[in-house]
């Protein structure tokens, strides 16, 4: 979290040698295979390649427009692969730091990358739910891959309704903790959860029940923010902010720039309408718990914790002419935090008419 990767003497006896350079939180570290170099990934969203005796720099992997999760050396050391919060994968050639390859097709963030044994293949695991195997055998395979990907996209972004519709534009409040000064920690330690037998886990899933019925701002059900109000919270003043997606599922850690656990966000956005709309459906999912308004009514509830995928369908949903307002919380327990959201008709269509707003 402070920006630094370490290298230690596993052995003992040596002060460690300090890899600075980072702009943000190093989320991962991996070696070569001859174990001289060491790759760094940041929420900064950039990879470091770094001689690991010296602890200098080689190169940097620039690319990613958000934090990268992981990132992976192939088995004979030339390639490197990444996994980002921008929903990409991308391959990299790790001699120079040259980007090979981009590998769209997920909806959320790619949280794990791993090459097969014998180089041939890339496997990519998602906060969309699923997990890809991609062919990234030779230099003449990924020029011919970049380019079936190039038509295939262009075809799934004009086509594919699975892919289209989700709302991505959002203003955003976060990081906000279940209470103020209130930890797992201090909860078992006056005894005040039920269930405390229940170890950890269960002590969490009870606070987090909690932190979805208690309103952490005043009226959360009637918020009508602005990007730039600010919020007092807990002696500190948080401040609503744009975002945008680069995908279907908003991930609240890509936003924040940090992984952030036990936790309550804020999500808003105006939808105007042409005209009244009946029957509707709101298709949403998120990690961990998740509570949804329309227009100041309560539509939805998670009553346990859950994960982004599956869909729920809630409605019908109506919508009035003019601008309708969609106040989601969400609230995390540890690691995935994130949400996904599209209005659809009844035969799962995405809505059309439809214009999302980030002002009331």
């Amino acid at each position: 979290m402070d920006g630094t990767a370490r290298v230690w003497d596993a052995a003992g006896g040596r002060e460690p040698i300090t890899l600075r350079g980072h702009a943000g939180p190093v989320s991962c570290a991996v070696w070569s295979r001859e174990g001289n170099r060491l790759a760094t990934a940041s929420w900064d969203g950039t990879v470091k390649v770094w001689d690991a005796a010296a602890g200098r720099e080689l190169f940097p992997l620039k690319g990613h427009t958000s934090g990268i999760y992981s990132v992976a050396w192939s088995p004979d050391g030339a390639r490197l692969a990444t996994g980002s919060a921008d929903s990409t994968a991308k391959v990299w050639d790790a001699a120079g730091g040259r980007e090979l390859l981009t590998l769209k097709g997920h909806g959320g963030a790619v949280y794990c990358v791993a090459w097969s044994p014998d180089g041939q293949r890339l496997a990519t695991r998602s906060s969309d739910g699923t997990a890809r195997l991609w062919e990234a055998s030779d230099a003449e395979a990924v020029q011919e891959w970049a380019r079936q990907d190039r038509a295939v996209h262009d075809l799934r972004d004009r086509d594919d309704i699975s892919t289209r519709g989700f709302l991505r534009d959002w203003i955003l409040l976060l990081p906000i903790p279940w209470e103020a000064g209130e930890t797992v920690a201090r909860a078992l330690d006056r005894h005040q959860i039920p269930g405390e037998g229940r170890g950890l886990s269960g002590l969490d899933a009870e606070l987090a029940a909690q932190a979805l019925d208690r309103p952490q701002i005043p009226d959360e059900a009637q918020a009508r923010p602005r990007a730039g109000d600010r919020v007092p919270l807990g002696g500190r003043e948080l401040v609503w902010q744009e975002h945008r997606s680069p995908g279907a599922v908003v991930d609240f850690n890509a936003a924040a720039g940090q992984l952030t656990e036990r936790g309550v966000a804020y999500a808003v956005c105006y939808i105007e309408s042409d005209r009244k709309r009946d029957g509707l459906w709101l298709q949403f999912g998120c990690d961990d718990w998740g509570k949804v308004y329309l227009n100041g009514g309560e539509i939805y509830r998670s009553r346990s914790r859950r994960l982004v995928s599956p869909l729920d369908p809630i409605g019908p949903v109506q919508l009035k002419p003019g601008i309708n307002v969609l106040v989601l919380k969400v609230v995390n327990e540890t690691e995935g935090w994130m949400f996904s959201a599209r209005l659809v008709d009844d035969a799962g269509r995405p809505a059309e008419g439809l214009h999302v707003r980030l002002t009331p």
